[in-house]
């Protein structure tokens, strides 16, 4: 006999009449064509009310009551209860559909801690948090397929990446962006950064001048955290009359920082012709020719021939001492000849690490968006 176990388990949740009624059958030996026979229903009536797909009449659980020896207000109460649960149920389920749905596209739990996100205390609240959040009317996320960037596609590098959760990343950066007010962009301005990138980096208050700067051309700066299953570094687009760099401090090194700058403003003098274009970039995975393009030119900002050449020349074991020779003659900050040297594998990855430095506690916290600021400012 085949047992339908999804059905046995709901009843068992939210019994109804019709399962009383089966016990009252069983402990009197009687059977459903008894029940129909007694009350004068058609077969298929008592079929239904068997199976709570038909509620009780006042009629009925008053016949009921005068069979089994109950009141009528007995059945009555079964038979409402049983329907109060149903649609209690029935509420329940709609709303496990809704929020798995938008958990699938957003890290809700993380953006709640992070203050990207007010707490809330029922699937409505979430439901208009996340259409506020997104600036939609429905919640129908099927605008997200159409803004997968082509760089974005085809991510491989970690087999967790999720693409939605970087597009919901993209999103909190442009939200927060709207709260900053810079000068227009200026190409010019641009210019002379770029021009004298690599002195920035050996400046005692180098990335404090450099952010200055930044803002100062109308580009806009923003510190903000990946999100879990992102791998994000940076990110570079543009937005009305500015340009707008968002950085994650992934791997929180000086390196990092100056090599992710040197990238996303190659990709801003070279790429962002298009109002529309966006880059999220992870160093990890540079898949297409214009990524390729803005690695050479961050690369040479970061004076990488020059240093290959000194090493290549010395030909002599790398010490603490050569790295400052090296920084002293190209004006470079030692962690970049570092990393430049271990990315070509003339460095071991664990060797003269200490210059690497972390990077966020030398960012100002005005460029920096934690969960205090973000839980005031976006109220």
């Amino acid at each position: 006999m085949e047992i339908n176990m999804a059905n046995n388990l709901e009843s068992m949740k939210n019994p109804g009449p019709g399962d009383f009624i089966r016990d009252e059958l069983e402990y009197r030996g009687w059977t459903q064509e008894d029940l129909a026979v007694i009350l004068e229903l058609d077969p298929k009536h008592i079929s239904f009310i068997l199976n709570n797909k038909q509620p009780l009449t006042f009629e009925v659980a008053q016949a009921l009551g005068k069979i089994f020896g109950q009141s009528t207000q007995y059945w009555v109460n079964l038979d409402t209860l049983y329907r109060i649960g149903l649609e209690n149920q029935s509420q329940q389920v709609k709303s496990a559909e809704i929020r798995s749905n938008i958990y699938k596209y957003m890290p809700i739990r993380e953006m709640v801690n992070r203050g990207w996100l007010p707490e809330f205390s029922d699937t409505d609240e979430l439901v208009e948090i996340v259409k506020k959040f997104w600036g939609i009317k429905k919640i129908d996320f099927k605008f997200l397929d159409n803004m997968i960037l082509p760089n974005l596609r085809k991510s491989t590098a970690y087999n967790q990446f999720n693409i939605y959760y970087t597009l919901t990343w993209l999103n909190m950066v442009k939200i927060i962006s709207k709260k900053i007010k810079v000068i227009s962009y200026s190409p010019v301005k641009l210019n002379k950064i770029i021009e004298s990138f690599h002195l920035y980096t050996i400046s005692e208050n180098g990335i404090c001048e450099f952010l200055r700067d930044l803002n100062s051309a109308g580009i806009k700066f923003i510190e903000l955290p990946h999100l879990q299953k992102t791998y994000i570094d940076g990110a570079v687009y543009s937005e009305k009359c500015n340009k707008v760099v968002a950085y994650t401090g992934r791997h929180n090194r000086l390196d990092n920082f100056w090599f992710t700058m040197a990238h996303e403003l190659s990709h801003i003098t070279l790429h962002l012709d298009n109002k529309d274009r966006v880059f999220i970039d992870n160093f990890n995975e540079l898949n297409t020719d214009e990524e390729k393009e803005a690695d050479k030119r961050a690369l040479n900002l970061l004076k990488e021939k020059e240093v290959m050449k000194f090493f290549k020349l010395n030909k002599k074991y790398i010490s603490k001492k050569n790295i400052l020779e090296c920084r002293n003659k190209y004006n470079i900050n030692p962690s970049i000849i570092v990393g430049i040297l271990q990315h070509n594998g003339i460095l071991s990855r664990t060797n003269l690490n200490r210059f690497k430095e972390k990077v966020i506690e030398q960012i100002p916290d005005k460029y920096k968006w934690n969960a205090s600021r973000l839980s005031h400012d976006l109220e």
